[in-house]
């Protein structure tokens, strides 16, 4: 299913239940099959990021940088992430963004297992959706 929303990098405010928590939200679409590296500058921030391709998700926390990323192209995959507030990571994720810098780190590796919700998404529209 392609997403709802364009292959850009776009920003969406949080619901208000998870503004305490949540600076943004962000999407990415899928990348076409001829999309090249993009580079990622350190904001400071904790992401809980999401990866769908095809049916398959990826869970994972990204800790904070200390130096730019190339990331290499993913085509097919898509993303939705939400951006978290200082202090938010120990009491969202159980760990200080401290623990998490310079890494990423699946959500079942801090939740001791998978967490019968990310099984469900399958699809950024359905991911979107039970972020809102």
């Amino acid at each position: 299913m392609r997403p709802p929303f364009p292959d850009a990098y776009a920003e969406h405010a949080p619901p208000p239940a998870l503004r305490p928590f949540v600076a943004c939200l962000w999407t990415r679409g899928a990348a076409p099959p001829d999309a090249g590296a993009h580079r990622v500058l350190p904001d400071g921030c904790v992401d809980v990021l999401l990866a769908t391709t095809g049916d398959a998700v990826r869970a994972v926390a990204v800790g904070t940088m200390t130096a730019a990323a190339i990331v290499p192209p993913s085509p097919g995959t898509a993303f939705v992430a939400a951006r978290l507030r200082p202090g938010a990571a120990r009491r969202l994720l159980g760990v200080s963004a401290s623990a998490l810098t310079d890494l990423d780190v699946p959500i079942a590796e801090l939740w001791g297992g998978a967490h019968p919700a990310l099984a469900e998404l399958r699809d950024l529209g359905a991911t979107l959706a039970a972020l809102q």
